[in-house]
């Protein structure tokens, strides 16, 4: 029996376009967000740069704006957030930084300077995921920018991506998790299927209840079930692959 809703029809083969668009387009978002790993800076991803060896460089947008790390052979660390220069800046061990406490044997003293101005001295830790900073009289310093002429600029490069950058070659990431791409692939099938298969999937639950679901017609509720499930299906298989592409789910 041939399911009376050719109101609702070109909605239905609309929403079917759109699950297929949605694995396609997200699908080649991963795989080139897999492909190209990054450094984690801010609220952003920095790619490195071809330099023909003369030291390292990351670009990439920060907050909107074209934005240049580089890291010279002699270890000073400049930035540009659109046409604001930052830096250089030098980072030096200095264990007399470290504060006192129970955390000072885990610390590493540094001393970050722009040119002759000490703007930051105290004891760091990085392990992992884990990053513990403290200023030189132990106060713990979160998410700060470098201070510039006295005044917070949330622009200034993070004083954590800094010191990793002195400490060596930093790890690169890659965006993209690969179980919110599982999650909302399989949501959007789901709603793919729901779509094509409506009618059946139909008459086999209405088989756990009637001897003839074959001679049964959908009721106007179930016509636009047919549309509002898939449509939510969508509607958090996009959310999970957004949230699968965030920086921080890697």
């Amino acid at each position: 029996m041939k399911e009376k809703n050719t109101a609702l029809a070109p909605l239905r083969r609309w929403l079917a376009v759109a699950a297929v668009g949605l694995i396609l387009l997200f699908s080649l978002l991963y795989l080139l967000a897999q492909l190209r790993p990054g450094l984690e800076f801010g609220d952003g991803l920095l790619y490195p740069a071809d330099t023909g060896g003369e030291g390292a460089v990351y670009t990439g947008r920060v907050d909107g704006a074209w934005a240049v790390l580089t890291v010279g052979e002699d270890g000073a660390i400049t930035y540009r957030w659109g046409e604001t220069e930052y830096g250089p800046y030098t980072v030096r061990p200095d264990p007399t930084a470290v504060p006192d406490g129970e955390m000072a044997h885990f610390l590493t003293g540094v001393e970050l300077r722009r040119g002759d101005q000490v703007l930051f001295r105290g004891g760091w830790l990085e392990a992992g995921d884990t990053f513990l900073l403290l200023a030189e009289d132990g106060t713990p310093v979160w998410d700060s920018a470098v201070p510039e002429d006295g005044e917070d600029d949330p622009h200034a490069p993070p004083l954590e991506a800094l010191l990793s950058l002195s400490h060596g070659t930093p790890e690169l990431i890659r965006r993209g998790n690969p179980l919110f791409w599982l999650l909302g692939t399989f949501a959007a099938v789901v709603a793919l299927a729901e779509i094509l298969f409506a009618d059946q999937l139909f008459r086999h639950r209405l088989s756990f209840h009637i001897r003839d679901p074959e001679r049964a017609e959908p009721s106007d509720w179930e016509l636009a079930r047919r549309v509002l499930a898939p449509l939510f299906l969508l509607l958090g298989a996009l959310i999970a692959y957004l949230a699968g592409l965030s920086l921080f789910l890697h």
